[in-house]
């Protein structure tokens, strides 16, 4: 992930909602970027969700490599702090 802009707006009931912008750039054979876009609920005393807890945005645009691509990204928390990606392209 290239670059991501959050915005949060404090819900109820110690949820918070966050519109989120993302850039993930690749290189190589698949040359290009996508651009993400999505909202998910996060607990408000946490800085992320909870581990094993996905989330699922739009893929909104690409370039090069992924020129008018749309579809989804699931994100996943994983147990040991990192996350796992998977784009569902068409």
């Amino acid at each position: 992930m290239h670059w991501v802009l959050t915005t949060t707006a404090e819900g109820e009931n110690g949820v918070d909602t966050r519109m989120t912008e993302a850039v993930f750039v690749f290189s190589g054979e698949e040359a290009g970027s996508l651009s993400v876009s999505g909202i998910g609920s996060y607990p408000r005393q946490d800085s992320t969700v909870k581990v094993d807890s996905t989330l699922e945005r739009a893929v909104v645009g690409g370039t090069g490599a992924f020129a008018g691509a749309h579809g989804t990204v699931v994100s996943t928390h994983l147990p040991d702090g990192t996350w796992k990606h998977e784009f569902i392209l068409r």
